[in-house]
């Protein structure tokens, strides 16, 4: 019955008590739910561009370091114009630990699983955009107790179909790319974005940018 549908569409929400009778504020209620899903899916965007970035950068970043080595060794082989401080011992040193590093490297990032988690949660997040659209339509057309109960239901399903979820700072970076809508400046929106790109991608940057800047040093 209805009193059984308010407890249902409440979802641990605080009920409103109106004239007496125990009442779901349908529209509030609709509302909520379309901001939850907004959230979600453009947060879940964010995490599968983040993976799929570190899996592009993470080859990239092997790749490079190969060639680097590879340029070492031969040009030390070919008896070519070399830095001063790079003599055989040394290069002999630095090509060992390269190859460790390149090593556990790609040992580390293949075991991370980006392709394949950044797929999954760009499938998670087309199926909440869908649900998304479907739920606007219902706000315009015909917002019943029931539709919105089955939207919310698949929403439900489809956040317990992907068991990879949102971090906090692909949740940071969604709130700084509608800063309008949370109410940030656009300082404070270049500041989120600034720390999370640093934060995220640092490292595969300084494995393909210090060695170059350290040869340019010496040279």
């Amino acid at each position: 019955d209805y009193i059984e549908e308010v407890f249902t569409l409440s979802l641990r929400r605080p009920l409103f008590l109106i004239e007496g009778n125990v009442m779901c504020e349908k529209n509030e209620f609709a509302k909520e739910l379309e901001t939850k899903i907004w959230k979600t899916k453009g947060s879940r965007f964010n995490k599968s561009r983040r993976y799929k970035n570190k899996n592009r950068l993470s080859s990239m970043s092997i790749s490079i370091l190969t060639l680097y080595v590879l340029s070492i060794t031969i040009a030390e082989s070919t008896n070519c114009f070399l830095p001063l401080f790079l003599n055989h011992e040394t290069v002999t040193f630095l090509t060992i630990i390269l190859a460790i590093g390149i090593l556990i490297l790609s040992l580390h990032e293949s075991s991370r699983g980006y392709e394949l988690k950044g797929e999954r949660l760009y499938n998670c997040a087309n199926e909440l955009t869908m649900l998304y659209n479907r739920l606007r339509l219902i706000i315009v057309t015909d917002c019943s107790v029931d539709k919105l109960t089955q939207i919310n239901d698949q929403y439900e399903t489809i956040i317990s179909k992907y068991n990879e979820n949102q971090d906090p700072c692909d949740y940071s970076l969604f709130q700084a790319e509608h800063y309008k809508e949370f109410k940030l400046s656009k300082f404070e929106s270049l500041l989120i974005k600034g720390k999370y790109y640093t934060s995220q991608y640092w490292l595969y940057f300084s494995l393909i940018v210090v060695p170059v800047a350290i040869l340019v040093i010496y040279i």
